[in-house]
């Protein structure tokens, strides 16, 4: 029988809890944790500030709270992230989260790069713009929408960096609107004809009916000879009658043969 060392059980168990305690502080926490706490923030204020990366020669202004279309747009874009690593960032804009600071990174043509996000008070602005950085990358495809909103409606606040850009002869880039997708419906096949007779048929119908009722009124309708012939006739003129009667024959043949 193995005897069990009660001191080596004692050891075993504290380390195995510092382990996992160690484990669970590296892990970052998800996305969808760091969206809640924005979301649900009471205060949102955006802080400008005049570009500069040293942190001694940095100079802060503070803008207020952040418009409510710009704070929609970034709790999306924090709700589709994922972690990505970065050992340099380039700050556009510090966001205060009630007591700690956020920052908002671009790229170098002025588009949204990703989000560095902090909790129990720290300051992103005493940061140094080269570190090892867990980022909040958006990589799915409503990001550059939603980097372009983020931008767009905080642009009031950039005012700072952009002088001071300028007085040392540098251009500021502006985030480019995403690309509009062009979605042409399919071109819908041309109705097959119907079987039997073609379009013009009844066109052509129409014309037999007309000329048949034409021949019908030539039959029925006496030439004005015969019928003047037939009014001056006594009706005890038998001969006559019967006479008048064989000119009507070719009368009424004379327009059959037309047709």
């Amino acid at each position: 029988m193995t005897n069990i060392h009660p001191f080596t059980t004692a050891a075993a168990c504290i380390l195995t809890a510092g382990t996992a305690l160690f484990t669970s502080s590296c892990q970052p926490t998800s996305p969808e944790s760091y969206a809640r706490q924005f979301a649900t923030a009471q205060n949102v204020s955006v802080h400008g500030y005049n570009g500069r990366e040293t942190l001694t020669s940095r100079v802060y202004a503070d803008w207020g709270g952040m418009p409510d279309n710009a704070r929609r747009a970034m709790t999306e874009y924090i709700k589709g992230a994922e972690w990505k690593k970065a050992d340099y960032i380039r700050p556009q804009y510090f966001i205060q989260v009630d007591r700690s600071f956020w920052v908002i990174c671009m790229d170098n043509d002025g588009n949204l790069a990703g989000i560095v996000p902090f909790r129990n008070g720290k300051d992103a602005r005493k940061i140094s713009v080269n570190n090892h950085f867990n980022m909040l990358v958006n990589t799915t495809d409503k990001a550059p929408a939603l980097g372009y909103a983020i931008l767009k409606n905080l642009a009031y606040a950039d005012g700072l960096r952009v002088s001071t850009r300028k007085a040392d002869g540098l251009t500021t880039p502006i985030p480019a609107p995403p690309a509009v997708k062009v979605v042409v419906p399919p071109k819908e096949a041309a109705p097959a004809a119907p079987a039997g007779k073609p379009a013009a048929a009844p066109a052509a119908n129409a014309n037999a009916d007309a000329d048949a009722e034409d021949a019908d009124n030539a039959v029925e309708t006496p030439d004005d000879a015969t019928a003047t012939d037939t009014e001056e006739t006594p009706a005890t003129d038998a001969p006559a009658a019967d006479n008048a009667a064989e000119g009507d024959a070719p009368a009424a043949d004379a327009p059959a043969d037309d047709f």
